[in-house]
């Protein structure tokens, strides 16, 4: 029996295109209407529904006016089907479609109307954090200029040792 090459390659793509493995991510709140991001994209009002292609770590935000911002990483751990080298079946050689939902619920905690003491304890923090930000980076800055400095002035000395070697060579032969 002969293969006849483009049939053969016909067939492969059908069955190359048979089977997939759809990702889904339902993400519900409470009160329903807050903003949805998912790693620092908005998906939309809650509840909101994205496919994702990668497994693993996705920092999700949720924000609603009167609400306090919600910050989560959560895992989206791969199914076995999904592990190496089961994927290559589910992905390409089983003709229907797996899918795999992931359903997140939160709830959010009303905003805490600070007193005038409490605004003050923020804003006191908050320059105290600055402050010692700004130390931290000029601190970073002079530690990285002195690197750079001794690696230039090793670079200098190296290229005087090369000319004086030159010099020298140059000297031999005239």
């Amino acid at each position: 029996m002969r293969i006849r090459t483009p049939y053969f390659i016909a067939s492969l793509c059908m069955l190359a295109a048979a089977g997939c493995v759809e990702r889904r991510m339902t993400i519900a709140t409470e009160p329903t209407g807050a903003r949805v991001y998912l790693d620092g994209d908005l998906l939309g009002t809650s509840p909101v529904t994205a496919s994702f292609t990668f497994y693993g770590y996705r920092e999700i935000r949720v924000k609603m006016t009167g609400y306090d911002t919600l910050v989560r990483i959560e895992r989206f751990a791969a199914p076995v089907y999904q592990w190496f080298p089961l994927d290559l079946v589910s992905e390409v050689f089983i003709p229907w479609t797996i899918t795999d939902e992931r359903h997140l619920a939160y709830r959010l905690e009303e905003a805490q109307e600070l007193d005038k003491e409490g605004k003050k304890a923020l804003i006191a923090r908050a320059d105290a954090f600055r402050a010692e930000q700004i130390e931290y980076i000029a601190r970073q800055r002079e530690e990285r200029r002195s690197a750079e400095m001794q690696q230039l002035q090793a670079e200098l000395r190296q290229r005087e040792e090369q000319g004086l070697k030159r010099e020298k060579w140059y000297r031999i032969f005239f």
